[in-house]
């Protein structure tokens, strides 16, 4: 397995294809983001329509996967379901470190289910806004890593679309989108079905998603607004293959589309309308007020064996108010932009879990969390320097209780947890300064200072002694530099980043103790590269390298590898518009070797394999008919994973999560 494509991305002339961050926004975008291109110190990477259509990416996942610093992990590779968003190495705990929003809201739950993002269909996205290391002012905590901004279609026009979709492992699906605009109000619709047998045994799905953008005019310079979304995912769930080498098991090779737990499953519904109202009052100050309801119950059910089993069905209900300014001033010849707000959020959280379906609760927990956060964002410009600086403050309250029922089915040997509140202040900051040196270069530093809170599900477990508890984890506090330079010339683009995170108190499961801890001090760092251009008038090449590294800083295992964080990744993207109706799109991704999870001594004695995937698809548009044929993973590895997790119990033990070989993919799609 080679490298190759890294000298390439290298050699290519200029930034990212997701850095098109010059591109012109849409009128309205204040309602759907909080960042802004020419923040200084920072790169915001946006993936536009274009190349989101052109892409041979299945789901959101893949296509972040050409961004810099971000990698991709997946347990079953089925396109229903995004994988793992890691930005910026944070590994096991990728998921709670990246922030994601849709339309400037927050997908990210106080629970640690993973954040939905596959009920978005991809022909319903505008673009996407990623900035690596930054949104902890503007969004709030959970942005260690960076934030993804996620931005839905608007209705420009009357039109809509229809597709169908055939793929192996008897994969199927529709999507159907329509799009109303008039003079006072457009109205943009979408729904999607998709449901597959699944490459592996035990691992079919099924997701039904729709949505609505509703935008009305209500006075001169005023308008509000409505979205509404909800999805309902039904997944059987076929666990991991076994690698035991003493006892001469190897499933991952022998039978990777096997499964060693046939009754499990996980099922989910998820549903949200915000509203909302904007005016502009003059021509330098906009006002926003609006505020969502939110609600997702799952329900899961794990089969042990032997007459062990564990059924969970957990209610999460949220809303908030998130009223905001963005003013626009001049003093002398320096022009400021301020953004300035207030965050409110209330989330309700009831998990009942017993032993089964239809039997009593063993417990029955519920947690209110409250958070409010003030936060005041402004960038100056005066000639060819821009500086940027934001404050967010947090105040956080949280109540938990535990009603446990010893008589209950499985419940005899267990404990109740303490109720518990808690009360805490977290601060955020950033700030920036960007500096033209020349007319395509530009040089720009950065600071932060993030935090993460720790979930629910993070803070209710076993204390060492394996009785039920509370846990009062600390705030996780990260500070990162960064520093930038950008070049762009004609179509040409180049962006290098070079970055440095310090950690205290990082949240992480301790595989020794079986709890949710407070890490000793931990590191990140790296440099990424985004280059693309524009070899001839048909043809666009675009890519990124990254090489990173991600340790222990202190303590027992100081200098040591946080797992599951690969130190290079790398991806290639080739377009290629042969004719006006035929097109091709290849995408190469390497992903790095990397400790298993549970491996933080780095003593298990191997890592999960580098991993290199090519994607390719066959483009045809004829007048309003759009055709595709891709194919994923052309190189068949079907015995690979990117996520193992070792045994810490019996030495060369481990579980991974296989994926598919190739897959083939057709949709067939008409516009109107």
């Amino acid at each position: 397995m080679k490298f190759s494509l890294l000298p390439i991305v290298a050699a290519i002339a200029i930034t990212s294809s997701a850095q098109a961050a010059n591109t012109e926004l849409s009128p309205i975008v204040v309602n759907a983001s909080r960042l802004d291109e020419n923040t200084a110190g920072t790169l915001v990477y946006v993936i536009d329509r274009e190349q989101i259509s052109q892409s041979p990416a299945r789901n959101i996942s893949e296509l972040l996967s050409s961004i810099p610093g971000i990698h991709v992990r997946s347990l079953s590779g089925n396109p229903i379901t995004d994988g793992t968003v890691d930005l910026r190495g944070f590994g096991p705990a990728a998921g709670q470190n990246t922030l994601i929003l849709i339309d400037g809201r927050r997908l990210n739950d106080i629970d640690l289910s993973s954040t939905d993002i596959g009920g978005i269909s991809l022909t319903a996205i505008d673009r996407i806004e990623v900035q690596p290391g930054g949104g902890s002012v503007l969004y709030g905590d959970g942005a260690s890593g960076g934030t993804i901004n996620i931005i839905t279609r608007q209705a420009t026009e009357n039109g809509g679309s229809i597709s169908l979709t055939s793929a192996s492992f008897d994969t199927r699906g529709a999507t159907a989108s329509a799009r109303l605009a008039g003079k006072d109000a457009s109205l943009s619709l979408f729904g999607q079905h998709m449901e597959t047998d699944g490459y592996r045994d035990n691992s079919e799905m099924r997701r039904d998603s729709f949505g609505g953008n509703l935008r009305f005019n209500v006075a001169p310079g005023q308008e509000g607004f409505l979205l509404i979304s909800g999805s309902r995912l039904d997944s059987r769930l076929p666990g991991a293959r076994t690698v035991d080498a003493g006892l001469g098991l190897d499933e991952v090779h022998d039978n990777p589309r096997g499964t060693s737990t046939p009754n499990d499953w996980a099922d989910e519904e998820r549903h949200q309308i915000v509203a909302g109202w904007q005016a502009m009052l003059s021509d330098n100050l906009t006002v926003i007020i609006d505020g969502s309801q939110r609600l997702k119950e799952q329900w899961s059910f794990f089969d042990y064996g032997g007459g062990f089993s564990d059924y969970n069905n957990t209610e999460l209900a949220s809303i908030s108010a998130t009223p905001r300014v963005q003013l626009s001033y001049h003093t002398g010849q320096i022009s400021h932009d301020m953004k300035a707000g207030y965050d409110w959020y209330r989330t309700d959280y009831v998990s009942r879990r017993g032993q089964a379906p239809g039997t009593a609760a063993i417990h029955d927990i519920g947690i209110d969390a409250e958070t409010s956060s003030p936060y005041v964002f402004q960038t100056s410009r005066w000639n060819k320097t821009s500086v940027s600086v934001g404050a967010r403050q947090t105040h956080v309250k949280q109540s938990a209780r535990d009603i446990y029922d010893a008589t209950a089915p499985g419940g005899a040997f267990d404990s109740q947890a303490t109720p518990t509140t808690q009360r805490f202040t977290a601060e955020m900051y950033e700030g920036g300064l960007s500096q033209a040196l020349t007319p395509a270069l530009t040089a720009s530093i950065g600071l932060s200072r993030s935090v993460r809170l720790g979930t629910v599900d993070e803070s209710y477990e076993y204390d060492p002694f394996f009785q039920r508890e509370f846990s009062p984890l600390r705030p996780q506090v990260g500070r990162n530099i960064e520093g930038s330079l950008t070049y762009v010339q004609g179509t040409s683009r180049l962006s290098a980043t070079v970055y440095q995170q310090k950690l205290h108190d990082e949240i992480q499961f301790n595989p020794i103790t079986f709890t949710n801890d407070n890490l000793d001090p931990t590191l990140r760092q790296g440099v990424t590269i985004g280059a693309s251009t524009q070899l001839l008038e048909t043809i666009t090449i675009s890519g990124s390298l990254t090489e990173q590294r991600a340790e222990f800083r202190e303590g027992a295992n100081n200098g040591k590898d946080i797992p599951l964080v690969p130190r290079h990744l790398g991806s290639m993207n080739v377009h290629w518009q042969a004719t006006p109706m035929w097109s091709i799109s290849l995408s190469d991704t390497y992903t790095g070797s990397q400790f298993f999870d549970n491996d933080q001594g780095n003593n298990f004695g191997q890592k999960i394999a580098a991993f290199h995937r090519l994607d390719s698809r066959l483009g045809f548009t004829w007048k309003k008919v759009q055709a595709g044929l891709t194919v994923t993973n052309l190189t068949d590895e079907d015995d690979s994973f990117t996520y193992g997790v070792r045994s810490t119990f019996t030495p060369g033990r481990y579980n991974a999560y296989t994926l598919p070989g190739s897959e083939y993919r057709l949709d067939v799609g008409m516009s109107f």
